[in-house]
């Protein structure tokens, strides 16, 4: 039988076991504080300017950082590393806009009279839950995606081909302002969710199922491919006066050590509300 001081000794080092815990704990949530501080701080100093998204993607410099990796919005991980079949010696690009997609003006710089009429009254912000593009047979669930501890926009797992990611510190698709959508356009087992935006022609449609019953319809007035290395983030980005939708995507010219040279980018604007939402 322990002897009164055995169990004194013991209950002591139960008690240090468990200090040494809570220590442990709180260095790792000073730790993850203090990355989410510079996180905010580094969105703090970047380009102004983004009226129409949310303070923390409002500053972005051009090209988000992030657009300029390989794969779109890519994760930290793959700083300089190519997830899209790197091995592959030989490939097939995905398809690329046709000069006639770009964009003709800029909706904020059309006359009043050539916009569109009776547009929908912007939506209330809800998250989406799925995107569709029948046009090139896109029907996708959509995850959020932030910034993590390093201030980079994240991306849905690679390994989905299937799935794409709001980004949820824009606003919700439907509501004021510029929504953004991202997703891979290949892995290394071949095209993902956004193998064929290229494809996509202006006049198409695009549906954002939202969480609130509500489904968000735009109309595609442009895409574009962009050298991430002069990617014009005011122009993506910015307050076109009503609510808006990007998707982007990598694209442009590929090769093994660089990955893809460009992203592509859907311009749309709001053309209809269909479902009456849910409270």
């Amino acid at each position: 039988m322990a002897t009164r001081q055995q169990q004194r000794a013991r209950q002591r080092a139960r008690q240090q076991a468990r200090m040494r815990e809570r220590e442990v704990g709180q260095e790792q949530e000073r730790t993850r504080e203090q990355e989410r501080t510079r996180a905010r701080t580094s969105f703090k100093n970047l380009r102004p300017g983004l009226k129409s998204l949310r303070p923390g993607l409002n500053t972005l410099r051009p090209g988000l950082r992030s657009l300029a990796l390989p794969v779109v919005i890519a994760v930290t991980s793959v700083l300089g590393v190519s997830l899209i079949r790197s091995g592959s010696e030989e490939r097939t690009l995905p398809p690329q806009p046709a000069p006639a997609a770009a964009v003709d003006l800029l909706p904020a710089a059309l006359p009043t009279k050539a916009r569109q009429a009776a547009p929908p009254e912007p939506l209330q912000a809800s998250p989406p839950v799925r995107v569709m593009i029948p046009s090139i047979g896109v029907d996708a669930p959509l995850m959020n995606v932030g910034l993590d501890a390093g201030g980079w926009v994240g991306s849905p797992p690679p390994a989905n081909k299937n799935l794409a990611g709001w980004f949820q510190d824009s606003p919700a698709p439907g509501a004021e302002g510029t929504s953004v959508i991202d997703g891979h356009v290949d892995n290394m087992a071949g095209p993902a969710v956004f193998y064929n935006l290229g494809a996509l022609k202006k006049g198409g449609r695009i549906e954002v199922t939202r969480r609130d019953g509500h489904t968000a319809v735009f109309d595609v007035y442009g895409i574009e491919v962009f050298d991430k290395k002069a990617f014009p983030a005011k122009r993506v980005y910015g307050d076109m006066g009503g609510p808006e939708l990007r998707i982007i995507t990598c694209g442009g010219g590929y090769t093994q050590e660089s990955g893809y040279s460009g992203n592509v980018v859907v311009f749309a604007r709001l053309s209809a509300v269909r479902g009456t939402g849910r409270r």
